[in-house]
């Protein structure tokens, strides 16, 4: 008989403000593993992971990437094309797989690490412990060698933990004259933005190599939408057969789907893939934004770390994973586990009177995240994030085709 014991660490990209965090997913075969077990392995994964600077995601956050995974895989998410497609939920750096066999009266284990950008898969595996299952004296110490083991390999065979790669450094943009300027303002749900200059990129000590370098822009004037796109507005583009179903997800595929929901008219359009958000742009006579307008509207020439400025992010100016600070049960969507209605968080709002761009939903742009285009840029963070990604320079990279409850987008003209 062999039992299984399944890690699922997803490594988010946070840095000296957040600790890294951590996805821990357990999972018994051909045998129930009891809650006393379950309880005394976290306790040692936990220890471990303190130990080396990261901390545990909530299970409930773990189980809802994984059951939507398990639902479009068909399958429990324990393959390798699964159990990736869980990590890019999370914007995961990489995932983690532990396989815990029983042999006999022993036990051995097998650590698989996957780079979520190359989807390489680097193995190890273990000598031989003897050990009751239910004895948390011996157990406990055997969970803190498997969790030392993964930080060892993954030190000693891979430089980088997937989608923050080095290859994917920030591209340089080509700088554009400027030319006549629009007024500032909003109006019929649009706002000018006026031609200027300003610093895209980072090279600060917490941010991420695809995060760098810094470097000069310059934009002639555009138009963006005040608010992210919602639901009724997408409805319009499917009810007029220009936006395929092929594109995006409804509430009968998951609960968090917004689409289908009459409650969430008013919502931002979530689910819906790369192709969907361009197919809408273009029917609605605009386009999917470059990740440089994007920067630019959001963030505005003053170097401030947020859409609003410099104060800590929070559920006051945004649709975010606050950390229980509300006070309630629940630290995604400010306590709703759910988006909110577009333009909620007045105080939240762009130097150019934008609403959402931190926070609701992640929001995809035209440009490519890597150098194959594989994956597509998204930008701002959502309601399940916390405040490492909600800063002006942090971006993620998403396959297209992907059709996430924290995904959602806005156009230009």
């Amino acid at each position: 008989m062999k039992i299984f014991l399944f890690f699922l660490i997803s490594f988010t990209l946070f840095g000296a403000i957040e600790k890294p965090t951590v996805m821990l997913r357990l999972n018994g075969k051909r045998i129930k593993l009891s809650e006393e077990v379950r309880d005394v392995v976290r306790m040692g994964v936990e220890e471990v992971l303190t130990e080396n600077g990261y901390m545990l995601i909530s299970e409930t956050n773990q189980e809802m990437a994984l059951s939507q995974m398990a639902k479009d895989h068909k399958n429990e998410c324990l393959d390798d094309g699964c159990l990736i497609d869980a990590g890019g939920m999370l914007a995961a750096r990489g995932v983690f797989l532990v396989e815990i066999v029983k042999i006999g009266k022993k036990y051995a284990f097998k650590v698989k690490y996957i780079d979520m950008e190359t989807a390489a898969v680097l193995k190890t595996k273990s000598s031989m412990y003897k050990f009751k299952l239910n004895d948390g004296d011996k157990l406990l110490p055997f969970s803190k060698e498997i969790i030392e083991a993964i930080f060892e390999t993954v030190s000693s065979k891979s430089n980088s933990i997937g989608r923050k790669a080095s290859n994917n450094m920030l591209p340089t943009i080509n700088a554009t004259p400027l030319t006549s300027n629009l007024s500032t303002g909003c109006s019929n749900g649009m706002c000018n933005i006026p031609a200027g200059e300003f610093t895209m990129g980072c090279n600060d000590s917490e941010c991420a190599s695809d995060e760098k370098p810094a470097q000069k822009v310059y934009l002639n004037a555009f138009k963006i939408d005040q608010y992210e796109v919602t639901v009724a507005e997408f409805r319009k583009c499917v009810n007029a057969g220009k936006c395929s179903t092929k594109n995006f997800k409804t509430k009968s595929d998951y609960k968090y789907y917004n689409y289908g929901n009459s409650s969430r008219n008013n919502h931002p359009m979530n689910a819906v893939n790369w192709y969907g958000a361009k197919e809408y742009c273009e029917w609605a006579g605009k386009r999917l934004l470059t990740e440089a307008e994007w920067k630019y509207a959001a963030y505005g020439t003053d170097g401030r770390k947020y859409p609003w400025g410099n104060e800590e992010a929070s559920c006051y100016y945004a649709v975010m994973d606050d950390g229980d600070k509300h006070g309630g049960s629940d630290s995604d969507g400010c306590g709703k586990d759910r988006t909110w209605p577009v333009g909620s968080k007045e105080a939240g709002k762009s130097p150019f009177g934008l609403y959402d761009m931190g926070g609701n939903v992640w929001e995809w742009v035209e440009d490519c995240y890597d150098s194959s285009c594989a994956y597509r840029v998204l930008r701002g963070g959502g309601w399940f994030s916390g405040s490492y990604s909600l800063r002006s320079s942090d971006r993620y990279g998403d396959k297209p085709t992907h059709m996430n409850y924290f995904n959602g987008f806005r156009c230009v003209k």
